[in-house]
């Protein structure tokens, strides 16, 4: 199996795994918005109102115990560290956020391009009705 496709699984994987917490999808439309405002992947990030299973999901991944807190507060390095422990280390979040965060987006995010700080120089996504495609 060829990079590309092994890196199109390993990134279809995740998207349905992330897909499957609506925390998630709260973070990563957060992150896109700063990532709008800052240009770069990062910045810090406030969630309000969450429900319990939702900061029980983030506080799992971010191994951090969210239960007693009323506002959860989220920097893009908590992100990117809690990723590297996980199996899909190798992607970034930059290319994980894009098939998950809802399509209010603008129109120019089907197709999206983004330079990767990793492995891959650049890495188009198109995103489809029920996923994506790394081509």
């Amino acid at each position: 199996m060829k990079e590309d496709e092994k890196r199109n699984l390993l990134l279809n994987e995740c998207v349905r795994y992330l897909k499957k917490s609506s925390a998630f999808q709260k973070v990563l439309a957060g992150f896109r918005e700063k990532y709008r405002s800052l240009g770069h992947w990062g910045g810090t990030m406030v969630l309000k109102e969450l429900s319990r299973e939702e900061r029980m999901d983030l506080g799992g991944f971010l191994a951090k115990d969210l239960l007693k807190k009323d506002d959860v507060r989220i920097t893009a390095s908590q992100m990117e560290k809690a990723l590297s422990g996980t199996r899909f280390a190798e992607l970034e979040w930059e290319v994980i956020e894009a098939p998950i965060t809802p399509r209010s987006a603008p129109p120019a995010w089907p197709l999206l391009l983004f330079f990767s700080k990793k492995s891959y120089p650049c890495l188009r996504i198109r995103v489809l009705e029920d996923g994506f495609k790394v081509f």
